[in-house]
């Protein structure tokens, strides 16, 4: 039922036909620090054959709960999909030789009816720097500090808690709220409401109502 729904999609039909599915890449990392060689693979859903108009993208399909832009996006930094996405179009050029820059998200509700949305992110061009809310170059950060920080808990043996690596103070890690939070609460809609009557001896304020409780 989910793929029939987004099969009434003709942008995300075509995406889908033109595509290899299930594609496993295999490869080894180096990480610089500790002359670690890691092994990593990633598998992918959707790789577009070099001769069809999808031929820069790679792709994953999703289930969510809303396939709307700001859930959806909220969703894709809150699970990963970013770093997924930077990480697995790396190693897709690595292996390959070629120079894939767009992530494609066929995305599909998993409730009736179905819902789905078609969903993309651009990475940096070669020899660009980033901008300011590229969540691929953010993703990509992301997964080479991850790498980073398991190679060197394999070169040294130690293996620390959340709180030997988060900025603690006298122990304790400080919680604060993010400028994003910040954001959904400042910015929320605020709904004026007028209580009108007739009688006139029943209109009070709140002060007064709560004077004579």
């Amino acid at each position: 039922t989910l793929f029939r729904s987004i099969q009434k999609d003709e942008i995300l039909s075509s995406f889908i036909a033109a595509s290899d599915t299930q594609v496993l890449v295999e490869g080894e990392w180096l990480d610089e620090a500790t002359k670690q060689i890691l092994p990593v693979r990633c598998l992918l859903d959707l790789a577009p054959r070099l001769e069809t108009e999808f031929a820069n993208c790679l792709g994953d399909l999703k289930t969510t709960r809303s396939a709307s832009v700001m859930a959806f996006q909220r969703d894709c930094f809150k699970l990963g999909y970013h770093l997924q996405a930077a990480f697995d179009l790396d190693l897709y050029n690595a292996a390959t030789g070629e120079q894939r820059g767009t992530w494609c998200f066929a995305v599909v509700e998993n409730y009736p009816p179905f819902e789905f949305g078609r969903r993309m992110m651009k990475d940096v061009e070669p020899g660009e720097q980033p901008e300011s809310g590229n969540l691929i170059n953010l993703g990509r950060v992301q997964y080479k500090k991850a790498i980073s920080n398991y190679a060197a808990c394999l070169a040294t043996g130690k293996w620390p808690s959340y709180d030997d690596t988060d900025e603690s103070s006298g122990g304790w890690t400080p919680l604060s709220a993010t400028p994003w939070q910040e954001n959904e609460v400042m910015f929320a809609p605020k709904f004026e409401t007028s209580l009108e009557t007739t009688d006139e001896e029943t209109k009070t304020s709140g002060a007064d109502y709560l004077a004579g409780a």
